[in-house]
């Protein structure tokens, strides 16, 4: 049995690509520039990742592997000129703080940031700061404000008690500027990539290889569109997000929280105006079918480029996270899209018995409704309906 420092039978790290240099098919849409959240016009992304020590686990030293993440839905102007927004939550094993607000308002108006999960709070306090300090007005000229926070377990590899993101980090996330996914969910076996079951025939490969066992993880999936949607329609576009991540492989565990927040850049809602009124564009729930697919499409991808573009890791107690072998999932795509159909042979139709020789009898027309037995009528549903009652026996 391999303890958990001891990986020398894992190939040497591999050079990483996104998911479309595997070969298949990922949705018929072509993807944008930068294939990316950001192609949305206005959308911008911050990192600030932390990653120090190594070794056993010491609470409050580390090993740390964790970081935030902070998405401006229109620029730096989102409380002045909200969004519309939506979600779903698929799974409740986890949290967003300030969606109760945003599914019952439908409006965006904080960035949106992504962290651990014994980070919310220090997030969303510096959140809070930041927003004070860039627009003074609130708390009294303008209404208190929750910041959206999503969060995900990964004490896996971080000494997530430590409580290691500090407003520092949440300020290089916000001022270092699709679907954008933080994917920590699911078991290796239930791996799908376009539908192939790569997950299983990996799992064998690495099944000595210590896993999690207590923490099922989580996804926060975040969709940014400029379509005009209203906060309804953004709710039912989440949806569609969820059936996403189940195509990558995910069976929304008990344990793993799975939820969906989205918004739209079509419309911007000032906080207040002269006659307060605003007037906003939203597309026909018939023309939203092209979205759906979108959707689903787009988060299939971002969490297969998560993957594919993610290194391996080591972190608290040795624990070890490989990266997906690019090379040998290459290979099995191949071989499984490469494979011929098996074509069944050709098989001719016995030849007919002759007829016995008797009296020739012309065609009957068919039968008219009223003549039909009860047996030859169809009802819509395919089952028998008699045209009349059953007679009486006198």
């Amino acid at each position: 049995m391999k303890t958990p420092q001891d990986h020398t039978s894992l190939p040497r790290p591999e050079q990483r690509y996104r998911a479309r240099e595997l070969g298949v098919p990922l949705g018929r849409f072509r993807q944008g520039k930068w294939n990316a959240i950001t192609d949305v016009e206005g959308v911008l992304v911050g990192h600030s990742t932390i990653i120090r020590g190594a070794g056993p686990l010491r609470r409050g030293k580390g090993p740390v592997r964790t970081g935030v993440t902070a998405i401006l839905p229109n620029e730096q102007n989102v409380f002045e000129q909200r969004l519309i927004g939506g979600g779903f939550v698929l799974n409740g094993a986890g949290e967003v703080s300030g969606m109760t607000q945003l599914i019952e308002w439908g409006l965006v108006e904080t960035p949106i940031f992504l962290t651990n999960t014994l980070s919310v709070g220090q997030v969303s306090d510096a959140a809070v700061q930041w927003m004070v300090d860039q627009f003074p007005g609130i708390g009294g000229e303008h209404d208190v404000l929750i910041p959206l926070v999503g969060e995900c377990d990964d004490s896996w590899l971080n000494d997530v008690a430590g409580r290691h993101v500090l407003a520092d980090n949440v300020l290089e996330a916000l001022h270092t500027a699709g679907v954008l996914v933080m994917s920590n969910f699911g078991h290796m076996r239930d791996l799908r990539i376009a539908g192939f079951p790569v997950g299983p025939v990996l799992e064998e490969r690495y099944r000595e290889i210590p896993k999690r066992e207590t923490s099922a993880g989580s996804i926060i999936a975040v969709l940014a569109t400029d379509a005009p949607l209203n906060s309804h329609q953004l709710g039912r576009v989440s949806k569609r997000v969820a059936l996403g991540i189940g195509r990558a492989g995910s069976i929304a565990a008990h344990g793993s929280g799975e939820i969906i927040l989205a918004f739209s850049t079509a419309n911007e809602i000032p906080r207040t105006t002269s006659k307060m009124i605003y007037h906003m564009k939203v597309l026909l729930d018939q023309r939203l079918n092209p979205v759906y697919e979108a959707a689903i499409e787009a988060t299939e991808e971002a969490i297969l480029n998560s993957l594919c573009m993610a290194r391996e890791m080591d972190g608290a107690n040795g624990n070890f996270v490989p990266a997906l072998p690019l090379a040998q999932t290459k290979e099995l795509l191949e071989r499984w899209r490469l494979k011929p159909r098996e074509k069944p042979a050709p098989s001719k139709p016995p030849a007919p018995a002759a007829a016995p020789p008797g009296p020739v009898h012309e065609p009957a027309d068919p039968p008219t409704v009223a003549e039909a037995p009860p047996s030859a009528v169809r009802g819509a549903e395919g089952m028998a309906v008699p045209l009349q009652p059953p007679r009486r026996e006198e």
